[in-house]
């Protein structure tokens, strides 16, 4: 099969979908399929000779996520790429410019045309105040994705919500994690030292720092005079336009680690005891499965797919995003039951180890494949 593929973020981009996109380049790196990857650091990145054409264009930031930039495609080479590659099946990634044209590649050459939904922006508009664009960006992402012959999605909740929107088509695309490099006992592991940590339990947080996370309930959770009697040590892992606010407290019991390599970030997950992630705009939460592959239970919220991962107790506890009492609730319940708490770590461990990149991939190709069929069948027909 040969795979076009249209993303505007792409690595050394940190975020879940970049992260996804890197674990998928792997898998097709691996495989007998050919692929070609339109992004915009390095525009070409194909498997046909072995080769990669790199092009750098003009950006400017999103406003709602100035780090997610907005890129001035080169639509000529692009073309002349998609014509002599002559892919099997185009994968818009993003809804933005170089996902709206590998759109209309798929429309000009027939060719079958899948999309995937990665982020909540709707969402992010109530932590910047603006609500009022709702309206405009739920219409405008219907219109973007409405050619598709298929869209994925990541969760049983968000594809619930885009059915309220009016969205068809819509897959289950799960989201898979690396079992190897993330366990729960990881040898000759150094965080503590490195952190000069000296307190009996690390409570983590990954991710971005910035409202859409809801990090002002993190840093209540750090002012907490009930948790601050359990002598926690706190490791935020990550960055984001609230770091230096969160900084400006000067808490004595937290470091701030910025962004880690990933061999970094499965000792920082080893060496804690929980995981704390209190966002409600989650698609999926990629965090949350590399925590449960290192044995954490996590402390997570009742809206957005991380109450999903959770599943009712049995791989962590999940609280209302809007109440600090009630995370306290659920930390202290876990601090002081480490039975509880180990279990619920074995659980969350034996569920990641079934979520499986590989698996995540095969399946996807599969779908790629039924996709292909009903197209080109539909096409006859017409």
């Amino acid at each position: 099969m040969r795979i076009a593929i249209f993303t505007d973020t792409f690595s050394p981009d940190v975020n879940g979908v970049a992260n996804t996109l890197e674990n998928y380049l792997t898998y097709l790196e691996q495989s007998e399929h050919e692929y070609l990857f339109i992004t915009p650091e390095k525009q070409f990145s194909e498997k046909t000779t072995n080769q990669s054409i790199s092009h750098s264009f003009i950006s400017i930031p999103f406003f709602l996520y100035p780090e997610y930039r907005i890129h001035v495609p080169k639509t000529s080479q692009i073309k002349t790429a998609i014509k002599a590659f002559q892919p099997d099946i185009i994968h818009v990634v993003t809804p933005f410019t170089i996902g709206l044209y590998g759109i209309k590649c798929a429309k000009k050459y027939n060719i079958p045309l899948v999309g995937s939904y990665h982020t909540n922006f709707d969402q992010y508009l109530n932590y910047y105040h603006f609500q009022f664009l709702s309206k405009t960006i739920w219409n405008y992402l219907l219109k973007t994705y409405q050619p598709m012959d298929r869209v994925f999605v990541p969760s049983v909740h968000t594809m619930n919500l885009l059915r309220t929107k009016g969205f068809e088509q819509l897959q289950l695309w799960s989201r898979g994690v690396d079992t190897n490099l993330f366990q729960p006992i990881i040898p000759n592991n150094n965080v503590r030292a490195t952190y000069q940590i000296h307190a009996p339990y690390i409570l983590t947080y990954t991710g971005r720092l910035s409202s859409e996370k809801n990090i002002d309930r993190l840093l209540a959770l750090m002012q907490s005079e009930t948790l601050k009697a359990y002598d926690i040590h706190w490791l935020i892992v990550g960055d984001g336009p609230q770091k230096t606010e969160m900084e400006s407290y000067g808490f004595s019991n937290v470091s701030y680690t910025g962004f880690v390599t990933k061999k970094e970030l499965a000792q920082i997950y080893a060496a804690s005891d929980l995981f704390v992630f209190p966002s409600a705009t989650e698609t999926f939460g990629n965090v949350v499965l590399e925590a449960f592959a290192s044995g954490l239970p996590v402390i997570g919220a009742t809206q957005g797919a991380v109450n999903e991962l959770i599943n009712d107790g049995t791989r962590g506890i999940a609280c209302d995003p809007d109440d600090t009492e009630d995370f306290v609730k659920g930390i202290s319940s876990l601090l002081c039951h480490p039975m509880k708490r180990k279990q619920m770590g074995k659980n969350a461990r034996n569920f990641a180890l079934k979520k499986s990149w590989n698996q995540i991939f095969d399946q996807l190709l599969e779908d790629y494949y039924m996709v292909m069929y009903q197209h080109y069948n539909h096409t006859k027909r017409a």
